[in-house]
Formats: structure tokens, sequence, C-alpha cells
């Protein structure tokens, strides 16, 4: 059985506004877990990362690393364990892309030779060969993003952070970063902390997830286990054409949904039993008629409406 890497008791978190951003976490994360953290925008998660990532002090509990490292009393031990990304990098603008994640590795404890072998491999990887010179003031958005990433992989920690990496990032570029964290943590055994409000994302990554909203957890465990909460619940979503985007249909009449509502103008979700889709189906269509149907898709449930179910905002994950 694979030992607690990270082991957080009754962690709470209040700024001086009074603004309670974390309200009694507990979370066991075993060693060689790619957790996810999911919630919307002002959850509490990025003030929970920080806070296991010796970034913040906490109001009140206990954080432990491996075992018994104490890092609230012994804050030194968070740069033996962790790799940490956030959402914004602190950008040196004066400096060339390659020096940005060289000097990381150096700081590290990198031998010069080994920085910069590092430095050149995950460059190549990530295809920034023609940028590696560039100051960074000159990269786009998407450039910095992926330079962040890199110097979170150079001299790579036991447990990587990473806090809502892929935001910005195309799809090719969010490819290769799911990639080499797979790769790292198979080849490694690296822990992964991703903090996302992407459900796709967790969906496809992670092996357990906690979801958090107003600093609390609300669900926690692997995403089967979680979605295995709604039981055989199914989501049909219908998708108008735009010059029926303006109607206002009324389906509450239709037995057996669960829930339905309009995503946004002329996309509407139904939730519902799979043994019931063809009849919602059916009963949407004598309603809104084919014609006026651009698309249409059957989906199992996903982490999103495990969040819905469990009380969370409809505008909260995406």
């Amino acid at each position: 059985m694979s030992k607690t890497m990270i082991k957080v008791k009754n962690l709470r978190k209040v700024y001086e506004n009074l603004v309670v951003a974390n309200d009694g976490i507990s979370i066991d994360i075993k060693q060689g877990d790619i957790f996810g953290l999911l919630g919307p925008n002002g959850a509490g998660k990025t003030t929970f990362i920080r806070q296991i990532s010796g970034l913040l002090k906490p109001t009140e509990g206990e954080i432990y690393f491996d075992g018994d490292k104490d890092i609230i009393k012994n804050p030194e031990v968070v740069t033996e364990y962790i790799s940490y990304y956030g959402q914004r990098l602190l950008i040196l603008d004066s400096h060339r892309t390659w020096e940005v994640v060289y000097y990381t590795g150096i700081f590290r404890g990198l031998s010069k030779e080994e920085s910069l072998r590092q430095t050149e491999l995950l460059i190549d990887i990530f295809n920034l060969t023609e940028s590696r010179n560039k100051l960074m003031s000159k990269l786009s958005g998407g450039q910095k993003k992926l330079v962040g990433i890199m110097s979170s992989l150079i001299a790579l920690r036991p447990i990587l952070i990473l806090d809502e990496p892929t935001n910005d990032l195309d799809p090719e570029n969010r490819k290769k970063v799911w990639d080499i964290l797979n790769y790292a943590n198979e080849k490694f055994n690296t822990t992964i902390i991703l903090v996302t409000h992407n459900v796709l994302e967790a969906d496809q990554i992670v092996n357990k997830v906690a979801i958090i909203d107003e600093g609390k957890i609300i669900g926690m465990g692997s995403p089967a286990e979680l979605k295995s909460k709604l039981g055989d619940q199914v989501r049909l979503e219908i998708y108008l054409k735009e010059q029926y985007n303006s109607y206002n249909f009324n389906f509450s009449e239709i037995g057996g949904i669960v829930e339905s509502y309009e995503i946004k103008p002329g996309v509407w979700r139904f939730l519902t039993k799979k043994g019931l889709v063809h009849h919602i189906f059916t009963h949407v269509v004598s309603k809104i008629s084919l014609d006026q149907i651009e698309d249409f898709r059957i989906i199992t449930c996903t982490l999103e409406d495990v969040y819905l179910a469990l009380g969370g905002v409809k505008d909260g994950i995406k």
C-alpha cells in the first residue's frame, strides 16, 4: 500500500477581512496519486495549495509530509519536497527563455552541467527551440506558461503542484503537458496535485479528486466513485440552430427529467436516467422539432454533475 505523502488535518484559513477561505479541510494524499482539486473560482483551491506549499501560513490545522514532517513548524522541509507552478509566473522579462529554466535548476541544487542538460531536454520536449534565446518579454502568453511549467519540472521534486496549468494553452501543448505529467508520475512515482475548474481535465487525468466549494470539501474519492453516487443518470444536451436560440421552451411537464436548464442561449441540458433517454428525447423533439435542432449529445454523468448534485453552483465549473 502506498504511503501517505501529504496529510492535512482540519486546515482553516481566515484572512484579515474575516473571509474564510478554507474551513476545516482534511485530506490524505498518497504517494503517486494524481490528485485533483475541483471547484469554482474563489472556492479556496489556491489558498489550500499555497498553504501546503509553504507560501501561506494556516490560521489553524496541521500539515505533514512523508509521514511525520510537520511543515508548519519546519517550513524549510517544503523545498525538499515540492515543485510548484502557480497561476502566474513571476516573469524575469530581461532573461532569456533557457536562462529562466536553467537558473531554476541551479537554485534547486543541480550542477551546471545537469541543469543545462535538463533545460535543453525540456526546451526540446515543449518545442521551444526557436524561442530559447528570446527574452521572456517577447514570448506569447502560452509560451510564458510553458516556461513556467518547465521550471516546475526541472530538478523535479517528489510532489508537483500545478495551479490551473493548461489555461491559455492550445490543444497540442495541453496534450504535451499531460503526457509529461503522466510520464513523471509513472517513471518517478511523482505525487501530482492538479488545481482546476475544468471537469474534462479532472476526468481524464486524476485518480482521486476533492470537490471544494466555499472553502469546504463537498465530495472526495476517485472520479468513478463520485460519479457512482448519481447511479445511472446521464445527460442529454440539445443544441438549437441559431435562429431558434431565443425560444423559451417549457419542459416541466415531461416526466422523468431530474433537472433541465439552459446552459446558454440555444443549448439545453437535461439530467435523466439511462432508460428514459429515448422517452425524454422523443418528448423534447415533439416540442422543438428536428428541423430546429443543430446537434444533440448523450453523455454519461461527469464530475460536473456530481458537483451540482452535491450543491455546487451552476456557473462555477465548466
